[in-house]
């Protein structure tokens, strides 16, 4: 149970990470004023930002920590339909066409 937790913890982590962090990364030079509110839970993250997240293609590499942490994300998806990410286990993410959360 313990290792269970851990894994939703670290994909919950992981998911916030991605979904908050892509919005600056993406539109750096395309703001026009600064977005200042705190995130307290997954639920305070708008719906926007999930579809928005749903339509991009992101790899992430890892070995075998990384698989608890793919772990995680899918338990964080179960438990939120909203997040609605396409996860997709792949050694050759070029070949994967559609938007997608590809791993190896």
């Amino acid at each position: 149970m313990k290792g269970r937790t851990l894994g939703m913890i670290g994909g919950a982590l992981l998911i916030l990470v991605v979904g908050v962090s892509f919005d600056s990364f993406w539109e750096v030079g395309k703001r026009t004023e600064e977005c200042t509110y705190e995130l307290r839970s997954i639920e305070s993250i708008p719906e926007a930002y999930w579809k928005k997240l749903a339509r991009m293609k992101i790899f992430f590499g890892h070995q075998s920590v990384g698989q608890n942490l793919i772990e995680g994300v899918s338990d964080v998806m179960a438990e939120h339909p909203e997040i609605e990410l396409n996860v997709v286990e792949s050694a050759d993410p070029a070949s994967i066409e559609e938007a997608a959360f590809i791993h190896t």
